[in-house]
């Protein structure tokens, strides 16, 4: 089976490979792929700027241009670099020899042209870029022009999704090999626009196995989740049957919270769901009266009672929430049958507090959900740093705490001792507040039911972006609530369960 991400070890081997056993020109097949892209995109009558690096990535910008001149297009070309690679600096010549036009000096503005086609840095892009390149694509992005990228979008690393100072925004991005997962998650998402994947040779010709050098990266998909435990096949059952959540939060003024992750966690299957409110005012959720109702203090004494416990929605940061997060942490090592979810300000309080790090560690079952600004927390870090290489961060936060982790955000990423799985489904629907919780609840109910936590959390973030993405088809972007996206996720399990 051909994999989807390859990380970069690899696509060099296939390179080297296709040049040394094969005989393949890869460069003469990826420019003619950009060029077929190209004629899809742009009319005869319109104009394109080639704007070519030092490296073969402008050597495939070139072929795109030759191939497109030859065609009849109006195609300019720009050398960006001061020094090319001597096979770039051939094909620029017969381009020239063809009557070709290339500018000598960089654009300051892109008024004359309809597209402009990025060939400028490739995959291999490591570093700050230069203040004179990065005034370029600044200018570039402000243009307007319809952007393609050649492999990626100049100035992010594909594989991370790191920005080095700045990154061009394509609308199409055109890349070779396999798929790259800094594509779809941070501002990955953003700068590379439409992906188009040419592969370019037959992978399963070629021996990837000796150039593993990371975890590997997988996509989501729901075909790879294992979700059996959730179909209902023997009527002898009772609400003990599919599990008993606990969810301690609900401190003052962040009731909503708790009710969001328990509805959730209801609607979503578990047999029976507790609110263990730290807020002694807390009222019971009248619109949801199956949801039942405890203190935090008969929560911590009977964990062996319940198939999971999460903490954190809602919980607040005060003494007693603290208090209460680590009573739990150090009761949690003499009960190695639950399982516990920490999220939110549970998340938060962990952070702030060294002394309950160790005994957080020895919990054998247990999942954090940080969003980028708890993850930063968690790692003594800025946001920033974390949304440059979620990546990393993700794997720092698996390791610091011993735990498998969903780092939320724009392309969600989870990770377990085997694989880190990209998460594709989800939109700017889910930009309002109260996501989390019923993401949150979600996953509890899936644990609850029997689903292992790496599965469990798939399948939750998964269903979650899919809720958003089908609401969002019909009604808009805006103003879709999460107590919708709780029902939308209820009927989306249930068709997929029992279509």
């Amino acid at each position: 089976m051909v994999e989807r991400f390859l990380n970069i070890a690899q696509i060099r081997h296939v390179e080297a490979e296709a040049l040394a056993k094969y005989k393949l020109d890869l460069m003469d097949e990826a420019g003619s792929s950009v060029a077929r892209l190209v004629e899809s995109i742009l009319t005869k009558g319109q104009k394109a700027l080639v704007l070519v690096g030092r490296g073969n990535n402008g050597g495939d910008g070139v072929v795109a241009a030759l191939k497109l001149y030859s065609l009849g297009y109006d195609v300019t070309v720009c050398a960006v670099a001061q020094k090319l690679n001597p096979h770039t600096e051939k094909l620029i010549a017969k381009f020239t020899k063809f009557g070709g036009r290339v500018l000598t000096r960089l654009p300051t503005k892109f008024d004359h042209y309809d597209m402009v086609i990025d060939a400028i840095l490739g995959i291999g892009i490591k570093g700050e870029l230069e203040q004179r390149l990065i005034h370029l694509i600044n200018a570039l992005n402000q243009s307007g022009k319809t952007i393609v990228a050649v492999d990626t979008p100049t100035g992010l690393d594909p594989f991370s999704g790191q920005v080095y100072g700045s990154a061009v925004r394509a609308d199409y991005t055109i890349t070779f090999i396999s798929d790259k997962p800094g594509f779809y998650t941070g501002y990955g998402t953003d700068l590379s626009g439409k992906v188009i994947v040419e592969q370019l040779v037959n992978l399963d010709k070629y021996s990837l196995s000796g150039e593993e050098t990371a975890t590997k990266v997988v996509a989501n998909d729901l075909d790879t989740i294992n979700y059996t435990a959730l179909i209902r096949k023997i009527h002898h059952t009772n609400k003990g049957t599919f599990g008993k959540v606990a969810i301690i939060g609900g401190n003052s003024g962040m009731h909503g919270a708790l009710y969001l992750a328990s509805r959730a966690a209801m609607l979503l299957g578990s047999g029976k769901v507790i609110m263990a409110p730290i807020d002694n005012k807390f009222l019971v959720d009248i619109l949801t009266p199956e949801l039942m109702m405890a203190r935090p203090k008969q929560i911590l004494e009977n964990l062996h009672e319940y198939s999971v416990v999460v903490i954190g929605p809602g919980l607040g940061t005060d003494d007693n929430a603290r208090k209460i997060l680590t009573k739990l942490i150090h009761q949690k090592v003499n009960h190695q049958k639950v399982k516990f979810i920490f999220d939110a300000d549970a998340l938060n309080l962990l952070a702030a507090n060294e002394q309950i790090h160790a005994d957080f560690k020895l919990i054998p079952d247990k999942i954090i959900t940080p969003h980028p600004g708890e993850a930063a927390r968690l790692l003594e870090t800025t946001i920033d740093d974390v949304e440059q290489n979620r990546f990393d961060a993700l794997n720092k936060l698996r390791v610091k705490f011993n735990t498998i982790v969903l780092l939320k955000g724009s392309g969600s990423l989870i990770e377990d001792n085997r694989y880190i799985y990209l998460n594709q489904t989800g939109n700017m629907a889910l930009s309002n507040a109260g996501q989390g919780d019923t993401l949150c609840g979600m996953i509890a109910a899936f644990v609850a039911q029997g689903m292992d936590s790496s599965s469990a959390l798939r399948l939750g973030v998964y269903l979650h972006g899919k809720a958003a993405e089908t609401l969002s088809a019909s009604i808009g972007y805006n103003g879709i609530l999460a107590t919708e996206i709780a029902l939308t996720a209820r009927s989306l399990l249930n068709q997929l369960l029992y279509k």
